[in-house]
Parts: structure tokens; sequence; C-alpha cells
């Protein structure tokens, strides 16, 4: 897949240590609809074992700061907005149910935040264009080609790196005012079988993630 870029880096193939990359992607899918379908406690029960990755936490810090102000906007959005008892004589009082609901709302979006923490901690941008590229292989049978997809994901998340290393401080219209690299690069993402063992895991995350779709069914 040729496109007009930076040179960007071959996915190397994975150790023999390590989960296919598919399977990375899909519990992290799988993780972020629990923590919708489940209770908030318990989805983010399940998600903090991740932290005991080394670099996961400082991660998760990083994101969590960045989105400081869109927590606190869901958490006043519920809190002010959700009919209930006031927790104080005042036209402008939050309902106790709106701040609990705020409450529940924002832990479900940081066990959100933390699965994607670890997952682009754990996976390079070229090993993530390879998991990605392996789970939408049956679209090829519709006649469409994943390729360019993951050729567009690749080129955004090149820029993104190169937006955050832009020094803080610095004008951001400057970053914008660049002249683009007009070098020709070759985008390589190279696909590898899948072991028996991800095969299985990646059937069993497919039952758990049709389950929790299907979960508004049977759940109140």
């Amino acid at each position: 897949m040729n496109r007009s870029a930076p040179p960007l880096p071959a996915a190397m193939p994975a150790p023999p240590s390590t989960r296919h990359p598919a399977v990375r992607l899909l519990l992290c899918l799988l993780l972020a609809l629990a923590a919708q379908a489940l209770p908030a406690l318990l989805a983010a029960a399940l998600v903090l074992p991740l932290l005991r990755a080394d670099g996961v936490a400082g991660r998760c810090r990083t994101l969590l700061r960045r989105t400081r102000w869109l927590l606190l906007s869901l958490f006043l959005v519920f809190a002010l907005g959700t009919p209930g008892t006031p927790l104080y004589d005042h036209a402008w009082s939050p309902s106790r149910e709106g701040v609990f609901l705020g409450l529940e709302q924002c832990l479900r979006l940081a066990t959100v935040l933390l699965a994607v923490s670890w997952l682009l901690h754990r996976t390079r941008p070229a090993a993530l264009a390879q998991g990605l590229l392996t789970l939408l292989q049956p679209l090829r049978y519709l006649g469409l080609a994943p390729e360019r997809g993951i050729a567009r994901l690749l080129l955004v998340m090149r820029h993104v790196d190169s937006a955050e290393a832009w020094p803080r401080g610095q004008d951001w219209r400057r970053f914008l005012e660049m002249p683009a690299q007009e070098q020709e690069s070759v985008l390589e993402v190279e696909l590898h079988p899948l072991p028996g063992p991800d095969r299985l895991l990646l059937a069993g995350m497919g039952l758990g993630i049709l389950v929790l779709l299907a979960s508004p069914l049977w759940l109140p």
C-alpha cells in the first residue's frame, strides 16, 4: 500500500511469549462493552489488574488528566440534570440520585480509558494495525478492502505522534503551518497466522461480546 507520508516502521513479528495483537484488541473491546453492560464497580474490578503491567498506570494517569474536563462535564450533566432528592435546599442543588449516577458514569468512562491505556501501551501502532487487519479479514467476503482503512489509521497515528512531540508552550498554529513532507513511503503490515490458543481466545471473547450486546434484553 503506497501513500505519501513520513516513513513508518514495518510491523515486526510478535514475540512467541506474547499474544497476537488481535487478541489484545478484542479484549479491549470486550472490557469497554463490559464497562457499559455490567455494574460499574464490577467492570472496574475486571480492569484493575491491567494496572500491574509496567508503565500502564502512568499512561492511564496522563489520559485521565487530559480528559479531566470531560469527566467533570459528564458528572455535572448527570448531577444537575437528573431529577431526584436535592442535596440541599437551593434552586441549583444537584440531586442525590444525579450525584450517584454521575459518579457511576465517570467510573465507567475511567474504566474504558484504563483499558485503552493498557492496549496502547502494550501494542505498537504497526502491531495495532496488524491486529485490526486480522480481525477485519471477513470483510473481504463482502468485497471490501480493509487495507485502505488501516493505511489511513497508520497515517493518523503517525501525525498524532508528531503532534505529541511538539514542545509544550509553542504556538500550535506553527505546527499546522509546517510544510508537508512529500517523500514516498511504503506502509507495511505483516499478517501472522493465529496460533490455536489465540483462535480459542478470540472465539471465547467473541461469544462474550455477543452476550454483552444482547444483555439489555434480560438485564434491568
